[in-house]
């Protein structure tokens, strides 16, 4: 993920948010949250659970605009910005 950062190139920072959202996803999973998808897993989150739920929700939009939107475009400020985000939680979950 960190390479593709600095690559320079913005279909890689694309690639990077959506690397750390599929890491994120199945981190939860493993930690015991329920659903098909990050979006699922994150709608069972109860309040206390997770420091920031609503970062990480906006940072899952992100990566569905990234999928969802042909010309949605990710600067390497908002790449680094929106893995920080997933960055944090894991931080958080201590899987880093």
């Amino acid at each position: 993920i960190q390479r593709r950062l600095e690559s320079g190139n913005i279909s890689q920072y694309k690639v990077a948010v959506l690397e750390a959202d599929s890491i994120t996803n199945e981190i939860l999973g493993v930690a015991g949250y329920k659903g098909k998808n990050l979006g699922e897993k994150l709608e069972t989150v109860t309040h206390g659970q997770l420091s920031k739920p609503d970062e990480l929700r906006e940072a899952h939009d992100i990566r569905n605009r990234i999928i969802h939107e042909r010309d949605f475009q990710v600067d390497r400020q908002l790449a680094e910005g929106t893995i920080k985000i997933y960055e944090d939680l894991l931080r958080e979950l201590e899987f880093i």
